[in-house]
């Protein structure tokens, strides 16, 4: 199996290469077709005058129906069971390009621009070969005047090669507009030719693009001129024609400074782009007896439609690479892999194969990203490409098709063994570290893989698959490889519901708090409170957080669903202060990254803190580790702004993270909250039992109070109270709870708070 290679760049370069050499239209039309059929990936192109075949590469069936003739542009149409696109050559001119797809793949509106704008140099190819052989008829038996005839053909091919050349190579615009002017001037034998163009933003307005033989004084001058000052270049571009000036008497044809610079006769001809008139191409002589006769006019004209062909192959050039290529790793982007996958899916429908899709995701790269910079991000991503494009074959197909994920098209790969060996070979590679900067960074990834069904044809049922497949992959953690299962499509049906169900469950009033005590070591009295927030939704029961929270997260539904856990955690709080007075209970309520991230954050606590009337010390606001390596400056900024509202910060998984002392050391934190995984290892003997002491340590030596969490029996309370450490939570103690439960342990114990036995 085959898969289409649509390289818009090399396709432009080989088609004026194909056309270029040729003397005569039906071997121009020859070359075009048979190159246009390679880089459009058809069937059949064929080269058509009114209704007669010019030129066929492959069978153009003659009961085919065609697309009406556009006057520009290209019409893409489906014909039965094929794909038909159509393009015009030329202005008025009766000659189109048809290209055919037999199995019906659509042509993409990227490949459509592309066969507009190699149409176009195919129709000055052709113009300039239809003057040559009316110049050759003209001559007649005239041997002498027909031999000068061939050389000035020669050499008007030749210079037209040149602009064309730099066309396809991609020169900068104003090196190929230099290039006209300086062909123009060449064969005319001129002292001045210059490209005059129409401002975007005033059209009324007229700036030089280019000029060859100028005064510098009077380019100078000239730069910028509005259009009914323009003489003969401005004539051109209000008639639309081309425009002759000829001698001092028909001066108001001229530009007063063409005048003072000697200039005797002057011509220009319109340039056009998208069938509007965009400026003109000028040229002007000194000889005293200079005429500008039909053939000069026709070398103009020429020259000038080569610059609206230089526009629109720039412009399509540049745009089908941006959209086809991703400009960082140079790889496929993923409009051109899904035009890939099409053409391979269409492929293997007809031969009754499979086709195989991977998708990559790299684990926590937004976390290299925001500790190294993105300078650093930049050259991970160029470095994971450049390991993946080494461990694939020519035929594969690899493309970037987000920050940090990859997709892979396997050609050829129909079973799932050969698939799996292939992906986990490449998986090992990226776990190999990557040298960034001078710093070793490592990564993991995982992979999610989908096979076409046999006939299949749908390329984003596929890639949805792949998708599918790789969401499961994640749940399980990094460096795991799913296959893709129906079943899947159920998960991913109810997460969408359960998305839609969240997005309304704060102003349906599904959500409601529990709260876990936070204990003293020493004695066992509570001193506090998390809250946690619950889903208790109508249909689905209560919905687990490890269902939701991430999602949340996701989808930003978390400022809402956060916004309304600060309020009512703290309207909880104040009252619970309020029936016990003098006991200063404090209220821990966690942050999401989003949260830290809004600016509006500081005065959203300052309004809940003034509504419920809670003492901003008795509120701890939570943050993850991790999140206080995303942004670094900014995250300090945020914190110190809310340290200033009076409230209490806590670094909430410590241990987890990338904190390091010169870390804690700037941000305003004033708790370290210990994970629970140091905690399980400190009532036995292993060598993660001394890293909570260490920990506690360290909290002592920043002043810090340190609290344990998932604290669960009585053999981890003493060690932790013996390293000093100054609270806890857990299961030991009490476990999450509603409102109305945890107010029968605060009241319980002599009236004001819960003491452990």
């Amino acid at each position: 199996m085959t898969t289409m290679t649509f390289e818009p760049g090399r396709s432009v370069a080989a088609f004026v290469e194909a056309i270029s050499g040729t003397s005569d239209v039906v071997s121009a039309a020859v070359a075009a077709a048979d190159s246009l059929s390679a880089a459009l990936a058809a069937d059949t192109v064929a080269i058509l005058q009114d209704t007669a075949v010019v030129a066929v590469r492959g069978a153009l069936d003659p009961k085919l129906s065609l697309p009406r003739l556009p006057s520009s542009g290209a019409a893409c149409e489906t014909v039965g069971a094929r794909s038909v696109l159509t393009v015009a050559i030329g202005r008025h001119s009766g000659r189109r390009l048809v290209a055919v797809r037999d199995n019906g793949v659509p042509f993409v509106d990227a490949e459509a621009d592309l066969a507009t704008g190699l149409s176009a140099a195919l129709a000055l190819q052709l113009a300039a070969l239809d003057h040559l052989a009316e110049q050759r008829r003209y001559a007649g038996g005239d041997a002498e005047a027909a031999a000068q005839d061939a050389r000035n053909g020669r050499m008007l091919l030749e210079q037209l090669a040149v602009v064309q050349r730099a066309v396809a190579r991609r020169a900068p615009l104003n090196e190929i507009f230099d290039a006209i002017t300086a062909g123009a001037r060449f064969l005319l034998g001129d002292a001045i030719s210059a490209l005059a163009m129409r401002e975007i933003d005033n059209p009324d307005m007229l700036h030089l693009a280019s000029t060859c033989g100028f005064p510098d004084e009077v380019r100078h001058r000239l730069w910028r001129a509005p259009l009914d000052s323009a003489g003969v270049t401005g004539s051109a571009i209000r008639r639309e024609e081309i425009a002759v000036f000829a001698g001092r008497t028909d001066a108001t044809e001229a530009m007063s400074d063409g005048i003072e610079a000697g200039v005797q006769a002057a011509m220009a001809a319109p340039v056009r782009h998208h069938d509007k008139v965009v400026g003109a191409l000028f040229v002007a002589s000194r000889c005293p007896n200079r005429v500008y006769g039909p053939a000069d006019q026709a070398v103009l004209t020429a020259f000038a439609e080569h610059v609206g062909v230089a526009i629109e192959a720039a412009r399509a050039v540049d745009g089908l690479y941006q959209a086809f290529h991703d400009p960082l790793t140079g790889l496929a982007s993923s409009a051109l892999f899904r035009n890939r996958l099409m053409h391979t899916l269409a492929l293997a429908a007809r031969e009754q194969s499979r086709v195989a899709v991977v998708l990559f995701n790299l684990h926590r790269f937004k976390t290299v990203n925001d500790t190294f910079g993105h300078a650093a991000g930049d050259l991970l991503l160029t470095g994971v490409a450049e390991r993946l494009a080494a461990g694939l074959r020519a035929t594969d197909t690899l493309a970037r098709f987000g920050a940090d994920e990859f997709a892979i098209l396997l050609a050829g790969v129909e079973q799932a063994e050969p698939a799996m060996e292939v992906t986990e070979r490449l998986l090992a590679s990226l776990r190999r570290p990557f040298w960034i900067g001078g710093r070793e960074v490592t990564i993991d990834s995982t992979a999610g893989i989908a096979f076409s069904a046999l006939g299949e044809r749908d390329a984003d049922a596929l890639l949805q698959g792949a998708d599918l497949a790789l969401t499961a992959a994640k749940q399980d953690g990094p460096g795991r490889i799913e296959m893709f299962e129906p079943s899947m499509k159920i998960v991913r049906a109810r997460r969408a519901g359960l998305e839609l169900d969240l997005r309304h469950a704060v102003e349906r009033d599904q959500l409601l708090l529990h709260y876990q005590p936070i204990v003293d070591l020493t004695d066992g009295r509570v001193t506090g409170c998390e809250a946690l927030v619950r889903w208790a939704h109508p249909e689905r029961g209560t919905v687990s957080p490890l269902d939701f929270i991430s999602l949340a997260e996701e989808t930003g539904y978390i400022v809402s669903v956060g916004s309304w856990v600060l309020h009512e955690a703290c309207r909880q709080a104040a009252a619970w202060n309020k029936s016990l007075p003098g006991t200063d209970l404090h209220i821990t309520v966690n942050l999401s990254a989003r949260q830290i991230r809004r600016p509006d954050l500081p005065d959203l606590v300052a309004s809940v803190l003034r509504q419920t009337g809670l003492a901003p010390e008795l509120l701890t606001l939570e943050i993850t580790e991790s999140v206080l390596v995303h942004d670094v400056d900014a995250t300090v900024h945020q914190l110190h702004k809310l340290k200033g509202l009076g409230v209490k910060l806590a670094i909430d998984d410590f241990g987890t993270g990338y904190s390091s002392l010169a870390y804690l050391r700037r941000f305003p934190v004033d708790i370290l909250k210990i994970d629970k995984m140091f905690v399980d290892d400190i009532g036995i003997e292993t060598p993660g039992a001394s890293l909570t002491p260490a920990i506690v340590g360290l909290g002592r030596t920043l002043g810090l109070v340190t609290v344990a969490e998932g604290i669960e029996d009585a053999s981890q309370w003493q060690p932790l109270l013996d390293s000093g450490c100054d609270q806890g939570q857990g299961y030991y103690f009490a476990r999450p709870q509603p409102a109305s439960e945890v107010e029968k342990l605060l009241f319980d114990a002599y009236g004001s708070r819960l003491v452990v036995p």
